[in-house]
Order: structure tokens, then C-alpha cells, then sequence
């Protein structure tokens, strides 16, 4: 321990004495783990930190599927979950739960709140504690029961301080009281992490009063706690078997529908674990390529102490000496290297969480804790092997007479030495190619999707959701009273071009999705038909821009009073009237009950649930044939649509001062948001790679300097031989074209293999794209160039005769 010791001291002061060295090699490798320590926690998070309830391996998402229409996410209905849960026996619970807008008013002002509606089953097979009071339990399920809610720990501190006397006490919602009976701790997550700021039965979910005796719904999200020594594949074989008796019985609802299994925490992370995994591979490569530089650097100073390593050779130091010392200046460097990009990812925390997608699973639970601390320190430990080890046993094998032999002449350097500095400059090379490749694919990816045609026009629209409470708007009469009478008051509005009410808006993606018959195609059509459905009032397609392709849009004539009507988009033509002219024609679908609806148009396309998502058949249904108590208000202005805000709020508050209103905001930062995960993946890379590029640059520029330096009497004498100043200037661009040529040749195999773990983020762009690759390469061969010019001027500079007269 005495010798270690002596060793850090040494080290330290070794260390301090080159201060340029030390700085600059504390700043790469800071930079280099502090960004994968950053990224780490994000991974950490959300892939590998186990789900915040007890014996989380033994929890499943329950999916319904429906193959003839590639869909593999769907919900279930109440009965459909019924009988799941009693003709099965490999689960010790199912759960059923759903998000429903609550308007919690008597607390401070009025504010939209957004409830998970569950069964009691649901808190029993999660293990939930309350913080305070009591979960649900099972006579909170029966219809009639009283009305009851849970409250989160942060609806709890926000809207009640924290009030510790809050269980008993009676909170309202939708203008109705509910008992409070516990409060959840903020860890509490409900299952699929749907954001959930209070909790109450399904039974007093006023939406599921309608829904409730209807099997053919998809609309509860359904999780199972299997049953213990039962695996995934029993329970899903099991629960197989009964969806296929229940499509026997009941062939109008469930007719091809299917079930699938998938463990919870698998479930939260599906669409994000490609993304973040090649991020972290990003991030790992960078760090490499900072290892390189450093050890590069590390063989450069090993070459300044060659002498003094010879020394302490010959007065006795063994070579298992000298590695030890040497490896314990890499490890004082590593972990002092490895405190610093630990700072960073700490103080660069807050930045991260609000610059990653809010939709992104977990994100609360991004932070540093004790596995990312873990990660750091191994992440300094392999460093210091990585970067140390090679120039630590080059500069143990130095001896005092090959150090005078190399040093004297000064006509160049060692052979080994120079060797290695060679692979890890072309090591740099490759990496750099590997990431900038993907980072391009990523980039033109981001291009193509925000070249999508949207089908609508977001400019100069504003938009407002809001949720009529249903025990106090209980008829369909009232939902279409408000809304009209909103949509003619800013319509009034000077500057305001039109105003539309609709449920959903593009790119919001959920809303309701309809089966549907074409009358006289009944055999044909079964229960296999199903279309995206939306309720909009006659100035939706003139506020949203769409394009008419036949027929006519809806007007204000198709009221209540008049024929049922709807419009269908182009994509619903295509598919189910191929060949035909759809207008005219008859579909049977609805809410409560199908009724014929006569086909007056086909409108354009629209992006519903995202830019890089297909667009669905579509149905328009006029707003007053079919209203809802929930929806969006969209104005279009004459100019800058923004100002209208407070003219939206004051219109709410003048028909109903107990309303609260939500996300208002403007339809071209919702079109930003839809492709917020793209944006940072491309982001993220982007940096990365361009992190790369310059260490490689770096890396080039500092072999060929510190080549050029210990040849200067080489140089000299070239010169005094006749050398033209073209031909030392080509002699240090060969050496590194030839280093960038070798990175380039190794990159491209390495690009090959390993973007095949991009196709799936990629939108239009093959992962072999040849003008991306052509791209980079000439980029970095032109950055390689760079970095050879500066040297090679520098060795134009050389006075023959006082390289000369140096020796």
C-alpha cells in the first residue's frame, strides 16, 4: 500500500508538471464518459431499472390482435375482460383500466385532471401501498357504489398541501362528489405509465356507463400478475384458447381477433429500445475514439521520457515496476477524468429531461443512481486499460541504448511506436466513418419524414381541447349546444378566419376507431372492416385545409334533423371501393347503434397517428349527427393566430366559468411534436458523430505533427538535396491520406454490419444508401486533409542548416 501510494504521489506530480498534456487529456476523457454516463441513465431508466411494483417479472400486458388488419396493440372490452378473468387460471389477477378527463373544480381554479379509471383488481395485483388511507377494493366495482377516489402524492401537494386529513374529505368531479379514500406515493406508476393524476372505479367512469355491454370495444388496457410457476407461454396458450371460444360464441364482435402476451416493462419500452440502444452504441464509439486520443497522446509523451525511463531501467527499476507506475498514472488520469465527466452529466441533467420527448417511457425516473454511478467508474477503469495499456508497455520496453539510438540521429521515430500511433488514428477513422454514417442516415431519414405531405395546413391554426363534465352536460343536446355556440362566438372574432369543433384532430393520434358495413356487402365485409372515425362540424376541412377529391364536404344543412351523411378520405376509397365511385353509396356504423350513413365525398389524406405512419381509412361524421361531450376547437386566423388564446379562454369562461381548458397551443407545434423522437435520435447522433469527426481530425493531426517534428532533420536534409516545397508537402499529405484511406476502407465494413441496427428507425432511406456513404467519405477525407495541411506546411518551414546544425 506504502508503494501505491508513492506511485499516486508521483503520479500526481508527473501530471502537474505537464499541465497542456494533462488539461487536455482530462477534457477528452470528461467529455467522452460524461456522455455516455448521460446516456447510460436514460438507458438505465427506462430498459433496465426494474418497474416500481413488487415481482415486476410476473406482470403482462394483455393485447388484443387483429391480424387481417396488421394490428398488435389493441385494447379489450369489459365483457371480453370478464370472461377472461373467470374462464382462466394462469394469472393470479387481470386488471382493467382506461384514462378518463375529469373537470376538478372547489379547489383553486377549475383544472382539466386526468384520471386512470380502473378495476379495484387493478391496485390488488400491482401490490400498491398507499401512502395514505386505502386502494380499492372489490364492492368499489359494483354499479351504484358509492363514488370514490384515489389521489396521487402530486395531486395531493398541489391541489390539497399535502393535508394529511384529506381521507373522508370529499373532492369534486365533473360537479360531483367523490370520497377521497387514499392517496399513491409518487413512485406508484399505473400500468402502461398512462399519466395519471387521480384514480377512480370503473364504475364511475361516466363514458363506461355506455360502454360497458358492448363486447366489441377495444378501449380498457388489460394487465394479468401470472400465477406463480406458471410461464408466459402457458398463461398465453391458456388465455388463446379462450379468446378462440369466445370468437366461436360471439363472432360479430370477435370474429379474427386474437391475444398476445408481452411482459409489462417489455411493453413501456417497445417502440423507444432500438432508439436508445443505438444511441448508447453512438455514445460508446465516441468514447473509444476519445480512448485513442488519449493514448495517443500518452505515446507521445512516452517518447519525451524515453530517456528517463532508461534511466530508471538501468539504476534498477524492473518492467513490472515501470508498468505499475504507468498504469497508475493512467488510472489517476482515468478516475480524475472520470469525476469530471460525471459533473457534467449531473449539471447537464435538468437540460436532458426537458430535451427529451415527453412521451418518452419513464422519464421521471431518469437520474443518477447508484447503477450509473457504478457505470462511471467502470467506464474510468476500462479507460485507463484502454488508452494506458499500450503506451504503458511501449515505454516499459525502452532501453537506454535504444533510446540513444532513436533519440541521436533524430531521424525519426521509433518503428513500434509509430506503428501503433498509425492503428489508432486509423481506428478513429473507422469509428468516426461508422457514426457519421449513421448519423447521415438519420438526418435524410428526418428530411423524407418532414417532406411528408400532411394532407392539411398547420399554419395559422389554433387549437384548444376541452372536456364537458358529463354529470353536469348529460344529453348529446347540451355537448352540441356549447360547442355551436363556441365556434359562433369566434367566428365573431375580428382577424379570425374560421372556426371548426372536432374529436380527433390530425396527428393526435388515438380517437376511436369504428367497424362498419357497406350496405348490400354485408357477407363480403363481416366484422373484417374497421375505419378511423372523426366528428367535426361543416368548417373543420376549410379551417384544416383539407383537399376535396369528389363529391362535397359537409355543410350545415346535415344536421340533426336530415339524413345521416358522412366523408370519407381517399384512403377509405382505395381500399374499399377500388375501381368504384363511393359517393352515393351507403355505410352502417355508429356509436350507440349502426345506423346508414349515405357517402357525400371523399376529402385527401391526412397523417393521423404521425408522419411516419401510414394513413388509415378515414370516416368524417357531421358534429351535430353525432356529437361528444369532449373535443377540439381549431381557429383559423387571417394572421398570427396566437393572440387568439385569451379569446378562446374568455368565450369558455363567458358559457361555463367552472370550465378549465388544455393544450392550447398551435397546430405547427404539434406537427413539431410528432416527430420529436426522430429529431433527437438524429440530434444526438448528429453531435456524436461530429464529437468523432473532430477527435479523429485530431487524432490525424496530431500523429502527423509529432511525425513531422521528429523528422526535421530528415526534412532538412531532403531540402538541402534539391526537394522541391511540393514534395515534402507531398511526402506528409501521402502519410495521412494513407491513414484516412486505411479508417475509410475498415469504416465501411463496419458501417455495412452495423446499420443494419438503424432499418427499423429509417423513413424512405435504405440503410445502404450509396450517396450517404459517398458523402462521409468525402468529408472525411477532405477533414483528413485538413488536418495534413498544417504539418506539411510546417515542413516547408524547415532551414536545412539549422535542422542541421540542431543534431
Amino acid at each position: 500500500m506504502s508503494t501505491l501510494m508513492q506511485d499516486v504521489r508521483y503520479a500526481v506530480r508527473t501530471l502537474a508538471k505537464t499541465p497542456g498534456f494533462t488539461a487536455v487529456a482530462l477534457a477528452t476523457l470528461a467529455l467522452g464518459i460524461g456522455a455516455n454516463t448521460a446516456i447510460f441513465s436514460v438507458v438505465n431508466a427506462v430498459l433496465l431499472a426494474p418497474l416500481a411494483h413488487p415481482e415486476p417479472e410476473r406482470l403482462v400486458r394483455v393485447y388484443q390482435t387483429f391480424p387481417k388488419q396488421k394490428v398488435s396493440t389493441a385494447g379489450a372490452s369489459y365483457l371480453n375482460y370478464e370472461d377472461w378473468a373467470r374462464q382462466t387460471r394462469s394469472f393470479e389477477d387481470l386488471g382493467a383500466i382506461r384514462l378518463h378527463d375529469y373537470t376538478l373544480t372547489g379547489r383553486g381554479e377549475p383544472a382539466l385532471v386526468v384520471a386512470g379509471t380502473g378495476t379495484s383488481t387493478m391496485f390488488r395485483l400491482l401490490h400498491a401501498r398507499p401512502l395514505a388511507g386505502r386502494a380499492f377494493v372489490s364492492s368499489d366495482d359494483a354499479p351504484g357504489a358509492a363514488a370514490v377516489a384515489i389521489l396521487s402524492e402530486g395531486l395531493w401537494r398541489d391541489r390539497f398541501g399535502s393535508d394529511p386529513s384529506v381521507i373522508g374529505q370529499a373532492v369534486s368531479l365533473d360537479q360531483r362528489p367523490y370520497t377521497i379514500v387514499g392517496v399513491m406515493p409518487a413512485s406508484f406508476k399505473t400500468p402502461g405509465d398512462l399519466p395519471a393524476q387521480l384514480w377512480t372505479p370503473l364504475s364511475q367512469d361516466p363514458v363506461f356507463a355506455d360502454l360497458r355491454q358492448k363486447r366489441g370495444g377495444h378501449y380498457l388496457t388489460v394487465v394479468g400478475r401470472l400465477a406463480r410457476g406458471v410461464s408466459l407461454g402457458q398463461a398465453q396458450a391458456e388465455l388463446a384458447t379462450v379468446v378462440d371460444g369466445l370468437a366461436r360464441k360471439y363472432p360479430k364482435e370477435n370474429e379474427g381477433w386474437g391475444v398476445r402476451l408481452v411482459p409489462l416493462a417489455e411493453s413501456l419500452v417497445s417502440g423507444v429500445r432500438t432508439a436508445l440502444l443505438v444511441l448508447l452504441g453512438a455514445v460508446a464509439l465516441v468514447f473509444l475514439i476519445a480512448c485513442a486520443n488519449v493514448a495517443n497522446l500518452l505515446l507521445v509523451r512516452s517518447a519525451a521520457r524515453a530517456r528517463e525511463v532508461a534511466i530508471r531501467a538501468s539504476l534498477g527499476a524492473g518492467r513490472a515496476r515501470l508498468i505499475r507506475q504507468f498504469l497508475t498514472e493512467c488510472l489517476v488520469l482515468a478516475l480524475t477524468g472520470g469525476l469530471l465527466g460525471l459533473s457534467l452529466a449531473y449539471a447537464g441533467m435538468g437540460a436532458l429531461r426537458r430535451w427529451l420527448p415527453a412521451d418518452l417511457p419513464r422519464l421521471d425516473e431518469i437520474a443518477i443512481d447508484r447503477r450509473v454511478l457504478l457505470f462511471t467508474l467502470g467506464a474510468a477503469l476500462v479507460s485507463a486499460v484502454v488508452f494506458g495499456l499500450a503506451p504503458t508497455v511501449q515505454a516499459s520496453r525502452t532501453t537506454l541504448w535504444a533510446s540513444l539510438r532513436e533519440g541521436a540521429a533524430g531521424t525519426g521515430e521509433g518503428g513500434g511506436a509509430k506503428r501503433l500511433r498509425g492503428l489508432l488514428v486509423v481506428g478513429e477513422t473507422a469509428l468516426s466513418f461508422v457514426l457519421l454514417v449513421g448519423a447521415g442516415l438519420l438526418v435524410k431519414s428526418f428530411v423524407r419524414l418532414q417532406e411528408v405531405p400532411l394532407g392539411f395546413e398547420p399554419a395559422r391554426v389554433l387549437t384548444a381541447g376541452m372536456s364537458l363534465p358529463r354529470a353536469q352536460y348529460v344529453e348529446p343536446g347540451q355537448w352540441l349546444g356549447f360547442y355551436t355556440s363556441l365556434v359562433e362566438r369566434l367566428k365573431a372574432e375580428p382577424g379570425v378566419e374560421d372556426v371548426a369543433a372536432a374529436l380527433p384532430l390530425p396527428l393526435m393520434g388515438g380517437g376511436l376507431n369504428f367497424a362498419f358495413k357497406i350496405e348490400g356487402k354485408t357477407e363480403e365485409t363481416g366484422s373484417d372492416l374497421s375505419a378511423n372515425y372523426t366528428a367535426v362540424t361543416p368548417g373543420y376541412f376549410r379551417v384544416m385545409g383539407l383537399k376535396l377529391v369528389r363529391g362535397r364536404f359537409l355543410t350545415d344543412s346535415d344536421s340533426a334533423e336530415h339524413p345521416k351523411v358522412c366523408l370519407i378520405s381517399s384512403e377509405f376509397a382505395r381500399q374499399f371501393f377500388p375501381g368504384e365511385d363511393p359517393v352515393g353509396k351507403r355505410l352502417i356504423f355508429g356509436f350507440k347503434e349502426p345506423v346508414p350513413r349515405e357517402i357525400v365525398g371523399v376529402a385527401g389524406d391526412v397523417r393521423r397517428d404521425g408522419l411516419g405512419v401510414v394513413s388509415r381509412p378515414e370516416m368524417y361524421v357531421p358534429f351535430a349527427q353525432d356529437p361528444w361531450w369532449a373535443a377540439y376547437v381549431a381557429v383559423r386566423a387571417k394572421g398570427d393566430a396566437a393572440p387568439f388564446a385569451s379569446a378562446i379562454r374568455n368565450h369558455v369562461r363567458a358559457l361555463d366559468p367552472t370550465l378549465p381548458i388544455e393544450d392550447i397551443q398551435p397546430m405547427t407545434r404539434t406537427v413539431s411534436e410528432s416527430v420529436a423522437q426522430p429529431r433527437l435520435r438524429a440530434t444526438l447522433l448528429g453531435l456524436f458523430a461530429a464529437a468523432a469527426l473532430l477527435l479523429a481530425v485530431l487524432g490525424i493531426y496530431g500523429v502527423l505533427s509529432y511525425s513531422v517534428g521528429r523528422r526535421m532533420r530528415e526534412v532538412g536534409i531532403r531540402i538541402a538535396l534539391g526537394a522541391q516545397r511540393g514534395d515534402v508537402i507531398g511526402m506528409v499529405l501521402r502519410e495521412g491520406l494513407v491513414l484516412s484511406a486505411a479508417g475509410l476502407a475498415l469504416g465501411l465494413a463496419g458501417a455495412f454490419v452495423l446499420t443494419r441496427f438503424l432499418s427499423s428507425l429509417l423513413f424512405e432511406v435504405s440503410r445502404l444508401d450509396p450517396w450517404t456513404y459517398a458523402a462521409v467519405a468525402a468529408a472525411l477525407l477532405a477533414a483528413g486533409l485538413l488536418a495534413c495541411w498544417v504539418p506539411a506546411r510546417r515542413a516547408t518551414r524547415v532551414n536545412p542548416i539549422l535542422a542541421l546544425r540542431q543534431e
